[in-house]
């Protein structure tokens, strides 16, 4: 995207996730949902309107969105499914690891073309951050502290 030339159309950047909603609910780790959630909870205000965030494969709408307000999200699924899923543990690649797809979109009217397009793996390091440090973090909040 860096040989990106100058443009009179409308530039910005689309970030897109591929994971289907059974895959955030039975197969990504909810510790490290929470956490990404967590700590990237304003990039998206940050960013503004020139990056557009898209979470694909999620079926129903009006769904909290996973990738920045995963624990809502999960919430929603465990109270509204018959099945009652259970968080997931797992700290195998799949399950720690957020694979997006990064365009560079130009719009002319209600035309868009892709510039060019990479992939941004984020991976989640358990060695390197305790998994319950959503958890940590709230815990004062819950007894009457702040963060």
């Amino acid at each position: 995207m860096a040989s990106a030339t100058p443009s009179s159309k409308e530039r910005f950047l689309r970030l897109t996730v591929n994971k289907g909603r059974k895959e955030w609910r039975e197969r990504f780790n909810h510790d490290v949902g929470s956490y990404f959630s967590a700590m990237y909870r304003g990039l998206k205000e940050l960013l503004g309107s020139k990056v557009q965030w898209r979470v694909e494969k999620m079926g129903v709408a009006n769904l909290p969105d996973p990738l920045f307000k995963y624990p809502e999200f999960f919430e929603w699924e465990r109270t509204n499914r018959k099945d009652k899923p259970k968080p997931v543990g797992s700290i195998a690649k799949q399950a720690v690891q957020i694979k997006f797809e990064v365009a560079l979109v130009e719009r002319k009217g209600e035309s868009e073309e892709v510039v060019g397009k990479t992939q941004l793996l984020w991976n989640y390091k358990p060695q390197s951050i305790g998994l319950s440090l959503v958890d940590d973090m709230v815990r004062p909040q819950r007894q009457g502290g702040s963060i």
